[in-house]
């Protein structure tokens, strides 16, 4: 799967190779994401806005983690709300001191970096 920012307006996933779409991966400043791989994990943390598309080129699965969801078992539980509050001033410290912010990273980037 890829990451990718800007959408071109002029192709839709049904008329492109893809040859062509590995020749735009160049030069649109597209990511591939590799398995176990981190995507727009910042809406967990802090208030996020969404750095670009995201396109599939070749199958791939989701694990799809609602906000909602996440925040109401963290409050369901004080001692997880406390670590979760301190891995959240973590990661807004690792995103804040980054000038290349992007949907693709994770707390292991920020733990390891």
């Amino acid at each position: 799967a890829r990451a990718r920012s800007p959408r071109p307006s002029h192709h839709s996933m049904n008329d492109v190779d893809m040859d062509e779409l590995h020749g735009r991966h160049r030069k649109l400043n597209c990511t591939t994401l590799e398995q176990g791989a981190a995507l727009s994990e910042g809406v967990l943390w802090t208030r996020w806005v969404h750095r670009g598309d995201f396109e599939a080129v070749s199958q791939a699965s989701l694990f799809v983690l609602h906000i909602e969801h996440f925040s109401s078992l963290v409050d369901a539980y004080v001692h997880v709300q406390t670590e979760m509050q301190t891995h959240s001033r973590r990661i807004i410290s690792f995103l804040n001191s980054r000038e290349d912010v992007t949907d693709t990273f994770s707390s292991e980037d920020a733990l390891t970096g």
